[in-house]
């Protein structure tokens, strides 16, 4: 219910979000002896600079409306040294706002530390004003702030976040989140991971929003006091759309597995996997929810220990929502289009980068089974089966068939390919199936020697007597020795041990079988 307390609360929280760009920021000096011009581009969207080094990712505090292309990777972790021990200067301010284009084109910033507890709008960027920041990956990132803090951006006002991802740990007051600490802008198809602590709206992906985020998510592990969730911390008058969040969730009060907090906002088609924990207002997915819309979303009441939400979703046990059975269950999600199905919970289908097929044995007998396994890789390095949810195909049943389960069966002798398909992507691999060597156990002559048969070449002959692999005259003697005592009755044969010695085609086995072995073999 709404009380008095809640509804003070929501103000404050609209209040705060709004005014984003009073967070206190000292501005840092416009030269810095860490920084160093591009040698590349003229900053304008037509030709933008090209960064290249960590000393010119941080002159970009000099020109904050130009825009940027990140040209490589960068090992940004000497930045533990710089400035006292304080690192990295964020991009930006409350004041001076970074307002142009950053385009990371896919590649890495490693190791990155900004070292300010009582600084506010810490990040990367520290304060986005209208901005557009896209494409890039932090990861070992270690951001310490107060209010707004966030791995990419402390405070984002009015600009877009995509394709973005951080990883480490990242340490605030207020407005604590793994990717973004406050936010009043979109956030798309990016994700956060490590560890998020702080004091009042903490959440794995962002602190504080009130724009759509929309297929991200975070798996990292979430501690504060209040509104405290694993996707969101506060979700004002904000929406979040096919996304989830995995990572476990502790705090005191208004603690969700995705969002501690709704004000007015809405849940569309998202879930919560993680354990959570708190004091009071506790929730699988939401904790406390004020005048917010959830629907067609989902949370484990088996791993999060939460057995209710708030004012909305769908409580399912863990076989409910893993598996082929998500699909069933699940029934708000677009499996294909936007999710795609593994052995474990649902991922969004654009964080799918590889699927392999491998088998136990790429070589069985015919009436054996085998197993095969789809792995699954994915843009942040974890990996999943996909073994019971893929689509497989055998390019000859006749000699081999797969089951949904993965189960290959040999039929006949010969080779097929299987294909295993998931998400739009698909592997194969090659099943050889053999007859089961007729000669399963040593022959023993009457003088105690043994004759173990093999079929070196697969035309049902078994033309090495002696197994040792090649075909010379030891094995013209051993035939001589196993037709002489096959013939004089010493030792008994079976039909299918008659016929892998039966050389000249006859369905006998006698000596014109020598005659025709030494013959085929030149021996």
């Amino acid at each position: 219910m709404t009380t008095r307390r809640t509804t003070l609360r929501t103000l404050a929280g609209l209040g705060a979000l709004g005014a984003l760009g009073a967070f206190a920021t000292t501005p840092a000096a416009a030269n810095t002896p860490n920084s160093t011009p591009p040698a590349t581009g003229s900053g304008t969207a037509g030709d933008p600079y090209v960064i290249t080094t960590v000393q010119e990712l941080q002159w970009m505090e000099n020109e904050l409306s130009a825009h940027y292309l990140l040209d490589n990777d960068i090992d940004a972790s000497d930045t533990v040294n710089w400035n006292g021990g304080e690192g990295f200067i964020p991009i930006g301010d409350s004041s001076t706002s970074f307002t142009g284009s950053f385009d990371g084109q896919g590649n890495t910033i490693s190791g990155l530390t900004i070292n300010r507890p009582t600084e506010d709008s810490v990040g990367l960027f520290g304060f986005a004003l209208e901005a557009s920041i896209r494409n890039v990956t932090l990861t070992g990132l270690t951001v310490t702030g107060r209010d707004g803090v966030g791995g990419l951006v402390g405070a984002n006002q009015k600009g877009t976040v995509s394709d973005c991802s951080s990883s480490g740990q990242v340490t605030g007051d207020d407005f604590v989140g793994g990717l973004v600490g406050g936010n009043r802008g979109p956030v798309s198809e990016s994700y956060a991971s490590g560890t998020v602590t702080g004091n009042d709206n903490v959440g794995g992906l962002i602190g504080i929003h009130s724009e759509l985020v929309s297929e991200s998510y975070a798996s990292g592990t979430v501690t504060g006091n209040d509104n405290v969730g694993g996707l969101a911390g506060w979700s004002i008058d904000g929406g979040v759309l096919r996304s989830y969040a995995s990572g476990p969730v502790s705090g005191n009060s208004s603690v969700g597995g995705l969002i501690g907090w709704i004000a007015f906002g809405g849940v569309q088609r998202s879930y919560a996997s993680g354990p959570v924990s708190g004091n009071s207002s506790v929730g699988g997915l939401v904790g406390e929810n004020i005048g917010g819309n959830v629907g067609e979303s989902y949370w484990d009441t088996e791993m999060t220990g939460q057995t209710t939400s708030a004012d909305g979703g769908t409580g399912l046990t863990t076989a409910q929502m893993t598996g082929a059975a998500a699909a069933t269950n699940m029934t708000g999600f677009a499996f294909g289009p936007t999710w795609v199905l593994t052995d474990s919970y649902p991922r969004l289908l654009w964080s799918l980068e590889a699927l392999a097929l491998t088998l136990a044995e790429d070589t069985i007998l015919v009436d054996e089974d085998t197993q095969a396994t789809v792995s699954l890789s994915f843009v942040d390095t974890t990996t999943e089966t996909g073994t019971t949810v893929s689509t497989y195909v055998s390019s000859d049943t006749a000699v081999a068939t797969i089951a949904d389960d993965g189960v290959v069966s040999g039929n006949a002798q010969g080779e097929a390919t299987l294909t295993a398909s998931l998400g739009g992507l698909s592997d194969t691999a090659t099943i050889t199936v053999e007859e089961e060597d007729v000669f399963p156990d040593p022959i023993v002559l009457p003088d105690g020697t043994e004759v173990t048969p093999e079929d070196t070449d697969g035309d049902g002959l078994y033309e090495d007597l002696d197994g040792d692999g090649d075909v010379d005259g030891q094995d013209v003697s051993r035939l001589t020795r196993l037709e002489n005592a096959y013939r004089r009755g010493k030792i008994e044969l079976t039909d299918a041990q008659v016929a892998a010695l039966d050389f000249n085609g006859d369905g006998q086995f006698t000596k014109a079988d020598i005659d025709a072995y030494t013959a085929m073999y030149d021996l």
